[in-house]
């Protein structure tokens, strides 16, 4: 076999293994790339057979060009050399018609004309194949199609959310948008009220227990629970579903016992996903970008466990106290009336402690006996923000009391103060031990042991 016919065989098996799908597009031009690129006398041979493949693609003269490394121009001489044009006096009708009635028996909604006249040009393979033929024979088959793809009709159909009165269910959900800074938040909002129970930060999300203290510390606050509760699959709210169900275990109704606590995708978990967007733009993005500050300017290091423990003990006091800030704002703020929107409209406390005539409050009371038992499943008070272990902690006091700054009257200038006082100063002893840095954070609270 000489050259040239190697070559077209080797290109006809790149086109084989495009049209299967084994290549993508990207890889099936880079490799015809590096094929025409090897010099021999059947060059315009492969180059023509290129060319025809990619008209008949339905690639643009300008996307060709590019493939094969030519001008507009020389492409343009290629296709009427190869007489390859879009655009002809004969129209084969009929055969589109036939095409498009075959597609339109499995053909969706959303999917409009453009969609119809690449598949039936470049599917089927009917040329030439003019839009204008598609859109009028779409428009007699498919008119209540068309209608309701025009614009200012097409919109996803969304369903309702609607809950019966305030306690009826509570949303429960994370968010780890802080995590590569050591600090995880979680959340609970009330589903007919978008009332928020709690909103509190911590140092991990992998402990049940802390999301259990915030779920017992909320229901005795509210001197009882709700008839259900809802989350995402995640391992930190198994305590709270424990809790739950224990707490309805005595109820008679229809959402009492396992029926009171519900697990359900992260995206069907409205009402908390929505606070979490808000959230997102109005207090987390501020956060991020002072962290990323500290990146660039060399002062934080997310791989150093030790920067990370710094970080929680020198802000997540901050922070928390921020985040009540947050949660008090936005239950006293106005939710105004949508357009489409089933409601109810008003201010979260207002909504929730005095809901409208006719709507009731559906707390349910919990038993002494089952609240005692449920302080068994939990942490103590205030360990979700406790960092490290006891040892950084005595020596993060030691060294800030010298520098007269004290953790609970945090600022964030203050904060700022407390870190790189004590970034230096675990600088210092690393040098000192002559110890490397840490690489996780069991070696990190060992090494706070040493000291």
């Amino acid at each position: 076999m000489d050259a040239s016919s190697d070559k077209i065989q080797r290109y006809e098996n790149l086109k084989k293994d495009f049209e299967k799908g084994l290549l993508s597009k990207r890889g099936f031009d880079s490799k015809v790339i590096a094929l025409l690129e090897e010099k021999d006398q059947a060059e315009e041979l492969t180059r023509d057979d290129v060319i025809k493949f990619l008209f008949e693609k339905g690639y643009t003269q300008k996307e060709m060009a590019g493939i094969l490394h030519i001008t507009d121009r020389q492409i343009r001489k290629h296709l009427q050399r190869l007489e390859l044009r879009r655009r002809r006096d004969d129209r084969p009708f009929e055969a589109i018609l036939a095409a498009v009635q075959k597609e339109l028996k499995n053909w969706p909604e959303t999917k409009g004309i453009r969609a119809m006249h690449r598949r039936v040009r470049d599917g089927v393979g009917v040329r030439p194949c003019y839009r204008e033929d598609v859109h009028a024979i779409m428009r007699v088959l498919d008119a209540s199609g068309l209608e309701k793809r025009r614009p200012g009709r097409c919109h996803i159909p969304r369903r309702q959310y609607n809950a019966k009165g305030p306690n009826y269910v509570w949303h429960i959900d994370g968010n780890d948008k802080l995590r590569f800074y050591g600090i995880w938040l979680h959340l609970c909002i009330d589903g007919y009220s978008r009332r928020v129970i709690w909103l509190h930060a911590g140092t991990s999300n992998r402990k049940p227990e802390f999301v259990g203290k915030y779920f017992l510390d909320a229901t005795i606050k509210e001197h009882g629970c709700p008839n259900l509760v809802r989350s995402d699959r995640g391992t930190e709210n198994s305590v709270v579903a424990v809790i739950q169900i224990a707490f309805r275990s005595r109820a008679t109704d229809s959402l009492s016992g396992d029926k009171s606590f519900r697990y359900g995708k992260s995206v069907h978990n409205q009402r908390a996903e929505a606070f979490n967007s808000v959230l997102k733009r109005s207090w987390i993005f501020h956060w991020q970008s002072y962290f990323e500050s500290m990146q660039v300017t060399d002062l934080l290091d997310i791989s150093n466990p030790i920067h990370i423990h710094l970080v929680q003990y020198c802000y997540l006091t901050l922070v928390e106290k921020q985040l009540q800030t947050e949660q008090n704002e936005w239950n006293d703020h106005m939710i105004r009336k949508q357009v489409g929107a089933a409601g109810p409209f008003g201010k979260p406390n207002i909504m929730y402690f005095t809901p409208t005539t006719g709507t009731p409050n559906l707390l349910c009371p919990v038993d002494r006996d089952l609240t005692h038992y449920a302080a068994t499943l939990v942490c103590e008070d205030g360990a979700a923000l406790l960092v490290a272990n006891e040892a950084f902690r005595t020596l993060c006091h030691r060294v800030l009391a010298r520098s007269a700054l004290h953790i609970d009257h945090m600022c964030v200038e203050r904060s700022m103060a407390a870190y790189v006082c004590l970034k230096n100063f675990f600088l210092e002893k690393l040098i000192d031990l002559s110890v490397d840095h840490p690489q996780n954070f069991e070696e990190a609270c060992l090494f706070y042991i040493t000291i």
